[in-house]
Order: structure tokens, then sequence, then C-alpha cells
């Protein structure tokens, strides 16, 4: 029989072109191929680099509160107004030290407008007035009142109903033949002290005439007491 020439078919030549692809898979082409694609895209993260946004402090606030006499003279905390985040106006209690002044600026840490990503807050600069009062005075932790008195109760001694802050008044006994300049003491209800303990109320004697209505003098400073 005549020998008949080898035909290539079309299946044996995809196999074949299956083999190259394979063949030059395990030279190693296709993983230099890759090992270039992710080297072009370690470049191109390294040239692009996030940028983390930093901690930022925040403002310092400057702020005014009011306060009566009371307030100023025995509270330990008050509200003060603040801006905290935005804009927004925020109202908070703050420390209050002892036996703040007129026109004093006190300054509270960490009670300003809040930082930014993760930041401290900025502070708070209070300035405070006081409202002075209409009976009573300071006198360093002590308090001074001032108290009329006829001429017959010195003489002959009489109960005295005393104005005081944040309690009901006193009543002290003015022996007889008290002198006018002599200052009659309540204690513990002066000033507050940095302790929290209290100065004393210092009492002075105002002499008036037996024709005035002395009870109704002192009635009229207890009402005002209370106002303050």
């Amino acid at each position: 029989m005549a020998h008949q020439p080898h035909q290539h078919h079309p299946a044996h030549a995809c196999g074949h072109l299956i083999w190259q692809l394979t063949k030059a898979a395990a030279s190693g082409y296709f993983r230099q191929t890759a090992t270039q694609i992710g080297a072009n895209t370690a470049r191109n993260q390294w040239a692009q680099p996030t940028t983390q946004p930093q901690p930022t402090r925040g403002d310092d606030v400057e702020s005014e509160a009011e306060l009566c006499f009371c307030q100023a003279a025995v509270a330990t905390e008050v509200p003060v107004q603040t801006i905290r985040e935005r804009g927004r106006i925020s109202t908070i209690w703050v420390p209050l030290p002892a036996h703040v002044q007129d026109g004093e600026e006190i300054g509270f840490q960490g009670k300003g407008s809040l930082g930014a990503n993760g930041g401290p807050a900025g502070d708070l600069y209070v300035t405070f007035k006081v409202r002075a009062s209409d009976v009573f005075a300071g006198h360093g932790d002590d308090m001074t009142v001032l108290m009329p008195v006829t001429f017959s109760e010195v003489r002959d001694g009489a109960y005295l109903r005393v104005p005081v802050l944040r309690a009901h008044p006193v009543t002290i006994r003015i022996p007889s033949g008290t002198r006018t300049d002599k200052k009659l003491r309540i204690t513990g209800h002066g000033f507050r002290r940095p302790d929290n303990s209290r100065g004393n109320l210092l009492v002075t004697l105002e002499l008036v005439s037996d024709s005035i209505d002395v009870h109704r003098l002192r009635a009229d400073l207890i009402a005002q007491a209370a106002q303050d």
C-alpha cells in the first residue's frame, strides 16, 4: 500500500498552540509580565501618597457673665455661655473661685471650641460683671451691713433682726449702753473662702431718731437683701 502523507488537522494545530503557550508560561514569560505590572502599580502608589488629616486645637472663646452680689459672694458654680462647635452658643456650668471681683477675668481650660480630628478643645475666658448690693458691702472675707437703731434701743438694749445672704434673718441682741461705733459679729455669714468656709457678717449700728419708723426701715433692708 502506498504511504499516505500526514495531514495537519485543525485540532492538532490548536493543541500545538496550547502547548506553545504552556511552554512560554513555564519559561517565566507570564510571571515576568505579572511582576512588571505589580511593580508599575507599586510605583504609582508611591507617587501619589495619601495625606491623613492632622489633629487641630479648637479656638479660644471670650465671654462675659453677670453675677448678682449673692452669687459672687457664696456660689460655687455658675452658668456661662461659650461656643463649642459649628458656631453655636452653648450654656455650660463652670466652677466659681471664691469671692469673685467685678471685672475679674477667669480662664477655664478645655471649655472653648472643640478641636478637629481628635485635637484638644480651646480655652474659655470669662469676664465677670458683679452687681453691687444696696445692703451689703465687702471687707476682705467679711461682709458688712449697716442697721438703723434708735437711741432708746441703744440705751435700753434690744433684739435686732439682721438680713443675711441665702438664709432667714438672724436675730442678735444689742446690750444696753452699746456704743454705735462698735461692730457686732455674726459668724459664718460672710464671703465664701477658697476652702468653702465663710467669713463673718459685721453689723454696724446707725443711730436714727426715735420719731422714725425704724422697724419699717429694717424690714425694707431685709426685703432688699433677698434680691441680692
